[in-house]
């Protein structure tokens, strides 16, 4: 079990710009479209697309920490905090098994951010809780964390995330993949004149996909030969200065076919949908 490094990946500087477009802040008006097909440069479209990326850029590394836990259950706490070391004089790394989960506590605190990660693993063999993963033909993987930046004076982003992710099929040459991911960013971005939230709150659905064994590592790679994942979004933007308040909410659909590490992207927002492609990963040879 191994931290996920969290990734800010967008630049706030252009949130501010984009709520200018989006609330009026020129007198320049625009014709709209009258094709439903959205405009890859749209600049609110670009800040989801941004979101959409980097969580199918981490979610190979999502998949394969699930699987890594086959190989790398804890044992013990001293286990735990080598795993996760250095750990600093306030923090804190708990471990234990419990009614057939192995449960990892992290927490982390400094002058300057605070974080939580809870992991839990189940393993199973036929429908029946084991202990020991050798044999097992199904893995339920649990992660939580939170992380807080605790000056709010400056730029900063926030986390908060829940993963639940069921492995089946590994006993077989191809595992499957379902369960959800629950996400909730928040971006802070402090001028002296102005201060601009921006929130993301995501809801995504993995749908059978598929991972292929290869020799040695098994399941090492955790990229998506197939499936499917759909990704609910609640964006909102809050722009305050001197004029007063300015808010923005939209809300997004997004679906995500996976092709032997091809990520085919439907986007849709307002009666307009975006499509585009990124390689996620290539699967390894056998």
């Amino acid at each position: 079990m191994h931290p996920h490094k969290i990734v800010s990946g967008v630049c706030l500087l252009t949130v501010a710009a984009m709520l200018c477009l989006a609330g009026g802040c020129s007198d320049e008006k625009t014709t709209a479209s009258p094709s439903n097909t959205g405009s890859l440069t749209d600049p609110e479209f670009i800040q989801v697309q941004d979101q959409v990326n980097i969580f199918l850029d981490s979610a190979q590394n999502y998949f394969a920490e699930g699987f890594e836990n086959i190989y790398k259950a804890p044992v013990d706490t001293e286990n735990v905090i080598n795993n996760y070391g250095p750990m600093g004089p306030t923090d804190t790394a708990t471990f234990g098994y419990y009614d057939g989960w192995y449960v990892v506590y992290i927490s982390r605190n400094n002058a300057y951010t605070a974080s939580v990660l809870v992991d839990s693993v189940q393993y199973q063999d036929n429908g029946e809780v084991i202990e020991d993963p050798s044999g097992l033909d199904y893995l339920h993987f649990i992660r939580k964390w939170d992380f807080v930046f605790k000056n709010t004076n400056v730029s900063h982003v926030n986390l908060s995330a829940y993963l639940n992710l069921e492995y089946s099929g590994l006993d077989q040459s191809v595992a499957a993949i379902n369960g959800t991911k629950d996400v909730f960013v928040k971006w802070v971005y402090v001028s002296n004149d102005s201060t601009v939230e921006a929130q993301y709150d995501m809801d995504v659905t993995v749908n059978d996909v598929n991972i292929s064994r290869v020799p040695n590592y098994p399941w090492s790679s955790g990229c998506p030969t197939s499936g499917n994942i759909e990704i609910d979004i609640n964006q909102s933007y809050l722009l305050s200065n001197e004029d007063g308040k300015t808010m923005r909410v939209r809300n997004w659909v997004v679906s995500v076919t996976f092709d032997d590490g091809q990520a085919s992207v439907s986007v849709s927002s307002e009666g307009k949908t975006w499509s585009y492609t990124r390689t996620v990963c290539v699967p390894p040879s056998n």
